[in-house]
């Protein structure tokens, strides 16, 4: 008359299956959700890779013109030190060759 428990699926193992599939469908959301998220991370990162990099100093100078002091003169950009002290020594030897040269002129002329 009774039918044996085995045979039917209990309350307890129905809910259990009706839990599993939740679970497993919110897994299923929750990777999809991640991948769009990659996605989107993936694409911002591009957009950001074509944008030229304008740095703020240039952004500025773009701005502002060229240096100027109060007075309104322009700023002389100095040279790196190499090329500075490699400037000097040519104006010294310069100096130096039009001094002889002026001196060798002065003795050439009679008085």
């Amino acid at each position: 008359m009774f039918s044996s428990r085995s045979n039917r699926p209990s309350r307890v193992t129905d809910e259990t299956n009706r839990l599993e599939k939740e679970r497993l469908e919110i897994q299923r959301k929750k990777q999809a959700l991640e991948k769009q998220e990659r996605e989107l991370d993936l694409q911002k990162r591009k957009k950001a890779a074509k944008k030229p990099v304008i740095l703020q100093a240039d952004a500025t100078m773009r701005m502002a013109g060229p240096l100027r002091h109060a007075g309104g003169e322009r700023v002389q950009k100095r040279l790196p030190k190499k090329e500075a002290r490699s400037a000097q020594i040519q104006f010294a030897i310069l100096c130096l060759v039009f001094f002889v040269l002026v001196a060798l002129l002065w003795r050439a002329i009679p008085s």
